[in-house]
């Protein structure tokens, strides 16, 4: 199997990225040391262009490595990148002998930082937590009666508690409640459902925007209209297409030169972005990343499996496949106001469509599932280096478009 590395969100309490969790199909040191595209003829040539492949994996936020503590006393965590990573020892049953532990604690005085993986029961004995600026607490695995307890323990010593595998909006509360600072899992993700069956006043906007800019002929003037209503929509068209507009030596000066100058396949983009963003505004900023990214993926691989005909609904199909959870609403009372094809549609609620097999590609390889996406990628025709080449070229221009500097 190719070497499939992935990230994972961590937040920090007011939901924002703190970090990622990287997860890889094999030995994910050996894969994070493989990222570079060359290699430097000096340690410190080779350790620019790791971090340089690990910001573009990351959107320039630090990496948590998972690694056994014995693992990491090898010169290969040296190598890698301090200021780019956190190395997380997962402690094993074995005891960690002397040698390991003077390697460690000489990483550590020489800027790596540690968080440590173990279970609740042996931390305290643990010779690694005296390594660890943060310790993860397994809210899958912990007995609930010990949760709290174990969290208080570890604020009292100076010490980040990160609640993993938080598969619930109720034990993300839980985790907050009990004082943890960082939480991953897919709470994120999980849809709930609000009591109204219909699509916010506030997000129609956007509604009306999105079919304008997909209707058969455009029509400038009505699009220009409608932009026109929001002025921070009018800014953030200006600036994009200036940008564009730099190497031309154009300047753009109003709504209607700028969409004139877009064309109407960059003004689709643009406009399916902005709508996402526009919609998604009171959410986590993470659910437009993730969603820009699959559109991204969804459209590349397309591309590579001979769909370039339908590169362009799969990129909606990828941008709008979280809407349920952005939007506290489920699909069929969604998708009737969007102007998407019976394929995007049926596939978003889980109906045959013929987009399935790059749908389920796309989440297996998102949530890790290796297996299930090599064997999406063979059924395409695809291997799984263009896979996992696709993968992380998405991530990283979804980086770039949600960026202070792009898009959105």
């Amino acid at each position: 199997m190719p070497a499939f590395i992935a990230r994972q969100p961590i937040f920090d309490r007011n939901l924002n990225v703190f970090t990622y969790q990287l997860l890889g199909s094999g030995s994910i040191l050996d894969t994070v040391r493989g990222l570079g595209p060359a290699r430097g003829s000096t340690d410190g040539e080779e350790r620019e262009l790791q971090s340089a492949a690990l910001a573009s994996l990351t959107g320039g936020k630090r990496a948590f490595i998972t690694v056994q503590a014995e693992e990491a006393a090898f010169d290969k965590v040296k190598g890698l990148p301090k200021s780019s990573v956190v190395i997380v020892l997962q402690a094993g049953d074995a005891p960690v002998c002397e040698a390991t532990l003077t390697h460690l604690q000489r990483l550590k005085e020489n800027g790596y930082q540690f968080a440590l993986s173990a279970p609740g029961s042996a931390l305290e004995s643990s010779p690694l937590l005296d390594l660890a600026s943060l310790v993860t607490v397994d809210f899958a695995l912990e007995p609930a009666a010990q949760r709290a307890t174990l969290v208080n323990n570890l604020l009292r010593r100076h010490i980040a508690p990160v609640a993993t595998n938080l598969a619930t909006s109720n034990l993300y509360q839980e985790a907050v409640a009990t004082g943890c600072e960082y939480f991953e899992g897919s709470f994120y993700t999980e849809p709930v459902i609000s009591t109204g069956q219909r699509i916010p006043a506030n997000k129609l906007y956007y509604i009306q925007l999105l079919h304008e800019s997909r209707r058969k002929e455009m029509e400038f003037p009505r699009l220009e209209e409608i932009i026109k209503r929001d002025t921070s929509l009018s800014y953030k068209l200006v600036r994009y297409v200036n940008r564009a507009a730099i190497a031309r030596k154009t300047e753009i000066l109003s709504i209607r030169h700028a969409l004139q100058f877009m064309g109407e396949k960059e003004i689709k983009r643009w406009v399916s972005l902005i709508t996402l963003a526009g919609i998604a505004k009171d959410r986590p900023m993470e659910l437009v990343t993730q969603s820009v990214a699959r559109a991204r993926f969804a459209e590349t691989l397309a591309l590579r499996a001979g769909m370039a005909d339908h590169a362009e609904e799969l990129f909606l199909m990828g941008m709008f496949s979280l809407l349920d959870v952005i939007m506290s609403l489920p699909f069929s009372a969604i998708l009737a106001d969007l102007p998407l094809s019976a394929d995007v549609k049926n596939v978003l609620v889980g109906k045959p469509s013929r987009f399935r097999p790059i749908y389920d590609s796309m989440l297996a390889y998102e949530r890790a599932g290796w297996e299930q996406a090599a064997r999406g990628a063979q059924q395409m025709g695809l291997t799984g280096e263009l896979l996992a080449e696709s993968y992380l070229s998405s991530v990283a221009w979804a980086d770039q478009q949600v960026a202070g500097d792009g898009v959105l």
